[in-house]
């Protein structure tokens, strides 16, 4: 595992997302009923309608098991719409908190496999990936700061 030390911002933060749509197919934001989506939020939601594959309702993802309540998992296909959406809502990878935004990106590869997962609130992330080599090697490219776990 590759363990993400500094919040990736700004430029830094928009090359891993590019990254993040070049190795995966998909990627999922998710909507807990606990809380209300802003305006805002309904609104990128919105612009990214065209994008979503499936929404299920679950009470855990990768890195998340909520003790109560449920959440709504929006899944997207990775596209060139998706990234300029993402792009023009957010500049920093733990800015995915409600109610403004939907939370906790996570990136998949093939068979819905979490490549790059992300806890918002805990501000906490780090990339899976069997070719840890390559992996670094472009982060390190991109700007990212990490550590092998």
């Amino acid at each position: 595992m590759i363990k993400i030390i500094k919040e990736p911002c700004g430029d830094v933060y928009k090359r891993l997302l590019s990254y993040a749509f070049e190795q995966c197919e998909a990627f999922i934001l998710v909507d807990r009923h606990s809380f209300t989506l802003s305006e805002q939020g309904e609104n990128f939601l919105k612009a990214l309608k065209s994008e979503i594959v499936d929404i299920d309702v679950e009470q855990s993802w990768p890195g998340t098991k909520l003790e109560d309540g449920f959440a709504n998992i929006y899944r997207f296909k990775t596209s060139e719409h998706a990234l300029s959406v993402l792009e023009a809502h957010t500049s920093r990878l733990y800015e995915w908190l409600k109610p403004h935004l939907l939370e906790d990106l996570i990136f998949y590869k093939e068979h819905y496999e979490p490549w790059l997962v992300t806890i918002s609130q805990e501000e906490m992330s780090w990339i899976q990936t069997d070719d840890v080599e390559t992996c670094c090697k472009k982060l390190k490219e991109i700007g990212i700061v990490y550590k092998l776990d």
